[in-house]
């Protein structure tokens, strides 16, 4: 009311002196901050309070109006609004709530908005900071409170968790940021270009490429170079830039920004740069990009910015070291930006269709597969456009480098089906490019052709000329004549990861011209380019029909790509060995016992097996019999036991599940990430107990190992993942670790206490109650902690 006048503090201390209620100072603020220290609303306030002290909060009279148009509710929430012992009120006044399986509560009913400017903003910072950004976006926006929305988009950048609540905004359905941003005025975002700036960088891994071009051009048209937010958006238009592959402008446009740069908005204009470089394979780019990405790394990290620091270590690993052959570099750096990424999110997505191809390029086939099996649960998950295409992309490589051309085909009209914007972009450029490679490696010509076509035609095209070099060295010296493909392998950019596959092409062009020795010459030099990288393999993993060529050659005798590691023996749940050509299982009885028992061991006596297997037996009768066995199980799985003399040993190419899992836990690690990252890979492998078919002690021990380790990547995930909200996943692991060991009480009680949080009610009595029992068991009573848990 106009001319309301308004009390101050010690005014207030008396109003809440006479009835009796405290007078401190946080008192007294709490009521002039609910009611703007006007009269009339202070008495009011006071008076509600005083109604809750006297009578258990029962009959607080509630301003339900300050609640209508509130999507959900919570005791938290409307205590935040209304003040303190409001929700008791609330819930005593009859008021008809539906309650969720989340803890929030859904009004059905709903009246005039008498809330004020303070309360709504209230309750939209209640909502963002409690999982529900997206709720409160669609709220503001439905009632017109467009200044609230934008002051608390805004607000999002100085967020310490900015990353979790933009990665809500993906609940929104398409279109609806597009709606909201285009009612914003422009006098609205010129006075906060912070909120459509929070939205650029909230969409970047979500492919709207489009979308967040048109809101980088709007800012660029209201935000003048003297604001103070002028170079955050520079640094993202220079972003963006380096996407499309127009070098030029990022250099120049970077080089004016970096000296007013902060340290984000400069390791985000150093990334954009190396990214440019990067794309454009310019010969001499690779170190100097190297060098601004390391920067960028470090400076992200420094500022918290875990998901842009995953994108500056998978531009390091895949742009950067494994373009200078380093794979194994590669590797270790994309899986640290894979330590990075959030379960779920869509930059975890992207990040493991990366280290897919990565692991091809080093013969990892089968953890190119699971990786992609995770993506493509994600995908779906998420019904996500452009991670579906990433995902066949990469699904295609590494169908294509097994020779399977049906698969090739599937996993590649899988991304035609799934165009989206990411296609008008380089990506869809060197996609075409790649599919135009894989089809001509497989014999597909025509087809091939026809790929190179279209990506021709493509607006991107024009900014990446050297898109198509690769594609047409290999159709030339597949299939065309051989006299063309010198010029075209000279065109073709030589970097350490490429060097030797260009040469092998010429060779096979000069053997199908009859120039027998210039293509033995070629391919001693591509053998030993590919050796000099520390990863010959890689020789059969890129170019496997190749390959069978080259090294039967009277130059390659005696040289073989390295393999390691390639053979995983499974003792965890059913005994077996798994190899990338399918699973292979020994026969129950003495195969399985033996394959077990070495296994447990990693190398043993023989006279240790003889008394396992047949105790009390002849000893040349034991021997036959361990010979025979040896035999068929070599039968049965391969050549995974060896002999030497009187030992028996894996072969140095096997793995053990188990063995890893412990290991796992014994490791540690000076970037954290990369742990819980290491942890989660580790539990993966335990999907069931560890059998003890012929009662081997060292196999009892193994298990007890196990579910030691099993524990403590456990409670590094589950810690990880409680800290950061993600409830589900700290549930889920426990519940492995206790399913090994049903006895550890202290994992019994965080599991009841993490599933009591999820209202996951049910299943957190019933492993109370099985660790009730297991105390019984054991003849201890319940801890307290176990003790206070119970009829919660």
């Amino acid at each position: 009311m106009a001319g309301e006048p308004v009390l101050d503090h010690a005014e207030v201390a008396a109003l809440l002196g006479a009835r009796g209620l405290p007078v401190d100072t946080a008192a007294v603020e709490e009521v002039l901050r609910r009611t703007g220290g006007l009269a009339g609303r202070v008495v009011q306030d006071v008076r509600r309070l005083a109604t809750a002290e006297q009578h258990d909060s029962s009959e607080v009279p509630v301003e339900a109006g300050a609640l209508s148009g509130l999507p959900l509710l919570s005791p938290g929430l409307v205590d935040a609004v209304l003040g303190p012992g409001a929700w008791r009120g609330l819930a005593a006044s009859g008021a008809t709530l539906q309650p969720r399986s989340d803890g929030w509560y859904v009004p059905t009913s709903s009246g005039p908005d008498r809330a004020t400017a303070e309360q709504r903003s209230v309750a939209a910072h209640w909502y963002a900071d409690h999982g529900q950004l997206a709720v409160a976006v669609r709220w503001l926006h439905a009632s017109g409170h467009d200044a609230t929305l934008v002051r608390l988009l805004a607000g999002t950048l100085r967020s310490a968790d900015r990353s979790r609540r933009w990665a809500e905004l993906a609940e929104l359905e398409p279109g609806e940021l597009e709606a909201v941003v285009r009612r914003w005025p422009d006098e609205l975002v010129a006075r906060h270009p912070e909120a459509l700036l929070a939205l650029v960088r909230a969409v970047e891994f979500g492919m709207q490429a489009q979308l967040r071009a048109d809101w980088l051009a709007r800012l660029g048209r209201l935000v003048p170079e003297d604001s103070p937010a002028w170079v955050a958006a520079e640094a993202e238009q220079v972003r963006e830039l380096s996407r499309q592959g127009k070098a030029d402008q990022v250099h120049a446009r970077a080089a004016a920004a970096l000296p007013r740069a902060d340290e984000i908005s400069r390791a985000r204009l150093l990334m954009a740069e190396a990214l440019v470089d990067l794309l454009h394979q310019q010969p001499d780019s690779e170190e100097a990009a190297r060098a601004m990405l390391q920067e960028a790394t470090a400076l992200l990290r420094v500022n918290g910015e875990r998901e842009w620091e995953a994108d500056a270590w998978l531009s390091l690993g895949f742009g950067a070291d494994l373009r200078a052959g380093r794979v194994g570099l590669a590797v270790e750096h994309i899986e640290r930006a894979l330590a990075l990424c959030s379960p779920g999110t869509q930059m975890r997505g992207r990040v493991l269709t990366f280290i897919a191809e990565v692991y091809s390029h080093a013969g990892r086939a089968d953890d190119a597969e699971a990786a992609l099996r995770e993506a493509a649960e994600l995908a779906a998950s998420r019904d996500d456009v452009a991670l579906t295409a990433y995902v066949a992309w990469s699904a295609a490589l590494v169908a294509c480098r097994r020779g399977d051309l049906a698969a090739t085909r599937e996993q590649l009209a899988v991304v035609e089906a799934h165009r989206g914007e990411w296609h008008a972009l380089p990506a869809g450029v060197a996609f075409h490019a790649e599919a135009a490679e894989m089809l001509a490696s497989l014999g597909q010509y025509d087809d091939a052709r026809n790929q190179l076509d279209i990506a021709r035609r493509l607006p991107a095209a024009a900014d990446f000329g050297n898109a198509f070099d690769m594609a047409e060295l290999v159709l030339a010296a597949r299939a065309g004549d051989p006299a063309d493909v010198p010029a075209l392998a000279a065109r073709c950019a030589r970097t350490p990861l490429s060097a030797w596959r260009i040469r092998l092409l010429e060779a096979w062009a000069a053997e199908r011209a009859g120039e027998g020795e210039r293509a033995r010459l070629l391919v001693a030099e591509a053998l030993a380019e590919a050796e000099s990288i520390g990863h010959p393999e890689i020789v059969e993993a890129v170019e496997p029909e190749l390959a069978l060529w080259a090294r039967t050659a009277p130059h390659a005798r005696g040289a073989t790509a390295r393999r390691s590691g390639s053979v995983r023996l499974r003792l965890v749940g059913t005994t077996a060995v798994e190899t990338s050509q399918g699973q292979r299982l020994p026969r129950r009885g003495d195969e399985t016992t033996l394959l077990a028992a070495v296994a447990a061991r990693h190398d043993t006596g023989v006279d240790e097996v003889l008394e396992l297997l047949w105790p009390g037996e002849d000893d040349a009768v034991a021997r036959r019999r361990l010979r025979n066995t040896l035999n068929r199980l070599r039968g049965s799985v391969g050549e995974v036991v060896v002999r030497r003399g009187d030992r028996l040993a894996l072969h140095p190419d096997v793995t053990v599940d188990a063995h890893l899992v412990v290991q796992a836990a014994r490791i540690g690690h000076t970037v954290p990430e990369l742990g819980v990252e290491a942890a989660r890979r580790a539990l993966a492998l335990v999907t069931d107990d560890l059998p003890n078919p012929g009662g081997d002690p060292v196999l009892d021990d193994l298990r007890g190992e196990l579910s030691l380790a099993v524990g403590v990547l456990a409670d590094r995930v589950s810690d990880t993942a409680t800290t950061t909200g993600e409830l589900g996943e700290a549930a889920r692991w426990l519940a492995t670790a206790r399913r090994l060991d049903r006895y550890d009480e202290a994992r019994a009680v965080r599991l009841v206490q993490v599933l009591r949080a999820l209202r996951r009610d049910a299943e957190a009595d019933e492993v109370h109650r099985d660790a009730v029992l297991a105390c019984g068991e054991l003849g201890v009573p319940p801890s307290p902690e176990l003790a206070r848990l119970a009829g919660r």
